[in-house]
């Protein structure tokens, strides 16, 4: 097939390219959401989870809503005020099963959001929108730089749920036909409202981010005099109050101190915020790496295409805003996190995602198809990859929890029962082992297991 063919140019509509890709990116859509279930399903309590969660054996559903909110509230006190962080008590205290729905929902939203914003508003109906969240799906098992914001339980509720309602809460600033449909009843208004509050609530450095873009697109909505302006003001007010109200909070004022103290942070100097700034942007590119060169790579092949991927509406381009906001916000943060770069990562993505459709687009119906079929494939083989490292690892940690299981209420227990830690192996993008801290915490991971645990001596064994 010579490039003429391969291109649509004027011989073949975009229309016949989006209908010839449809049914293998429903196929392969479908292939990689049951995967995502898959893989979460088997994902094992992992760090962070013994500390907000204990073993409910067969407690009953209401006897384990109430030890959420009890713990949730002492959390919320005592340490950690963002929603994200409740949401993590929550589900944690429920049925895995359970867990496993709200997981697969969210992944599903997330990707239809993210095609959503990625597909121009015109072009929005079932074709085009499946294609996108195919594309979503497949970027994020071969490319997201973290993949434990699906399969890490804490970072499921923590991250990726309250990520989910910050983005139907732009939606609005997106979408004149999302405005439409809100803004139109006041019960609508008032949701949108109440939502911004929780997003607020959500994350210390993504509201600030965001923000300055939503205040850009209001004031072009001024500008225009729509009549939907009041309430995307309100949306910001509202999304500011539940930001105040979480750097307020006293139990964020503690966790700041903590680390402050604990990591030894020197007081704010224009010498320390320049080497803070030069090892966000290191673990930045290091962490984003991949994502950054399949960007960069899909906007040289549409250039070598003679498309015009460039001419782009200006709100459009106004999302790169808030992500360098995002990336810059963590220079302030007491500790370097790549997973405060997630909003970077999901404009990033629909980035991609966008350039990638149009670059689609302008191919013929029978060589899109191939290309779709091709990145399918390569994203099954990913996610099976992926899948086998959870089943290894959640096959080590139930062996170990067997073992410990075994111990309760007996000496063992009751001196110190000693356990390995498991050993890291696997690339960090893909599953991160959080047995180190598992070796910090050794009172918090006792407490859940109801038994005094120690780290094995090299001369101690434990089942393989």
């Amino acid at each position: 097939m010579t490039l003429s063919e391969a291109l649509g140019n004027n011989k073949v509509s975009e229309q016949s390219s989006v209908s010839a890709t449809v049914l293998p990116a429903t196929i392969f859509l479908f292939l990689l959401l049951l995967i995502f279930a898959l893989i979460f399903s088997i994902s094992p309590i992992n760090g962070e989870d013994y500390a907000l969660s204990r073993i409910f054996d067969s407690a009953s559903i209401l006897d384990r809503a109430g030890w959420a909110l009890e713990k949730s509230i002492h959390q919320y006190e005592n340490w950690n005020a963002r929603f994200g962080e409740q949401l993590s008590i929550f589900w944690l205290s429920m049925p895995k099963s359970w867990f496993t729905i709200a997981t697969v929902i969210s992944i599903s939203l997330f990707s239809f959001l993210l095609a959503l914003i990625s597909t121009p508003e015109e072009k929005w109906s079932y074709k085009t929108l499946t294609l996108s969240c195919m594309l979503v799906a497949s970027v994020c098992f071969l490319l997201w730089p973290r993949l434990e914001i699906f399969f890490w339980p804490t970072a499921t509720a923590g991250y990726l749920q309250p990520m989910v309602l910050t983005l139907l809460l732009t939606l609005p600033f997106y979408s004149s036909r999302v405005c439409q449909r809100l803004f139109n009843h006041w019960s609508g208004t008032l949701s949108v409202a109440v939502l911004g509050l929780i997003c607020g609530l959500s994350f210390e450095n993504i509201p600030p981010s965001l923000i300055p873009y939503m205040a850009l697109i209001t004031y072009i909505n001024f500008k225009k005099k729509s009549r939907f302006t009041p309430q995307l003001i309100l949306i910001i007010l509202t999304y500011a109050l539940g930001w105040s109200l979480l750097m307020l909070a006293p139990s964020t004022k503690i966790r700041t101190a903590y680390y402050i103290s604990a990591l030894h942070i020197p007081a704010p100097s224009l010498t320390y915020f320049f080497w803070q700034a030069v090892a966000v942007l290191q673990s930045f590119f290091n962490s984003t790496a991949q994502l950054l060169i399949a960007l960069i790579a899909t906007i040289a092949a549409s250039l070598s295409l003679k498309i015009k991927t460039w001419r782009q509406p200006i709100s459009f381009y106004l999302l790169l805003i808030p992500s360098a906001l995002c990336v810059a916000s963590v220079v302030k943060a007491p500790y370097i996190e790549p997973r405060a770069f997630f909003l970077t990562w999901v404009i990033l993505t629909i980035f991609l995602v966008r350039c990638a459709n149009e670059v689609l687009d302008s191919l013929s119906d029978r060589f899109a198809a191939i290309v779709v079929i091709i990145v399918g494939i390569i994203s099954l083989g990913m996610a099976a990859q992926i899948f086998s490292e959870y089943s290894e690892y959640a096959r080590k940690i139930s062996l170990r929890t067997e073992s410990i299981m075994m111990m309760q209420g007996t000496n063992a227990c009751r001196d110190g029962f000693p356990i390995k830690l498991i050993p890291t192996r696997n690339d960090i993008r893909v599953l991160n082992n959080r047995e180190e801290w598992v070796g910090s915490s050794l009172p918090q991971v006792s407490k859940y297991f109801n038994c005094k645990l120690t780290i094995a001596t090299p001369s101690q064994s434990e089942p393989k």
